[in-house]
């Protein structure tokens, strides 16, 4: 395996909060697949930095306007925001909940110069099949939606948040079941 930017912190960080060895493998995977479009001359433009943590403050998030963590502050808040996911499982938080508040933490921290989101979604993605639940896909058509379930949460407003999160994964999830469905039932 190269070395992926980041991997050592990410094994640092996430080995010692209780993921499976195959959700690190996971991460080391997605981790990977930022390395490896560095390689590719579409893709690489700007890409030097991707999946290192961010060393300047002098950043923002398209589509909303939020102060991001300090840069000094990022593995010491990362470190807070897995602690909180954790123990919050261990005092019965719904496993669901649990993962959009991580997931919310993480985007508020944004950790790296570019890729958050799609490590983000992909971090909540593990947390929910960890747990037995199905993935999210996050469609792109979406975009405008899941960036108002984050606004939802920087305003204080959780369960909008995380109604907001329910309503796309079952939404989705109705849609893969319709589409089955009528395959089923088209004789194809």
């Amino acid at each position: 395996m190269s070395d992926v930017p980041g991997k050592t912190y990410f094994s640092r960080l996430v080995g010692r909060t209780g993921f499976k060895s195959d959700s690190l493998e996971k991460v080391y995977r997605l981790m990977m697949i930022l390395d490896r479009m560095q390689t590719v001359p579409e893709l690489s433009n700007n890409l030097a930095l991707k999946g290192a943590l961010r060393r300047t403050d002098d950043i923002g998030i398209v589509g909303r306007d939020l102060l991001l963590t300090p840069s000094i502050m990022i593995e010491e808040e990362l470190k807070s925001a897995l602690d909180e996911y954790y123990g919050s499982l261990e005092r019965g938080t719904h496993p669901f909940f649990a993962a959009v508040l991580f997931h919310h933490q993480f985007e508020s921290v944004h950790p790296f110069t570019d890729g958050n989101g799609r490590v983000g979604r992909e971090l909540f993605n593990i947390m929910l099949e960890s747990n037995g639940f199905p993935r999210v896909p996050f469609a792109s058509g979406e975009r405008q939606r899941y960036l108002r379930a984050l606004t939802k949460g920087d305003d204080g407003n959780v369960k909008g948040m995380i109604e907001v999160f329910m309503r796309m994964m079952m939404e989705q999830r109705t849609d893969v079941a319709m589409e089955t469905l009528k395959r089923l039932t088209s004789g194809d």
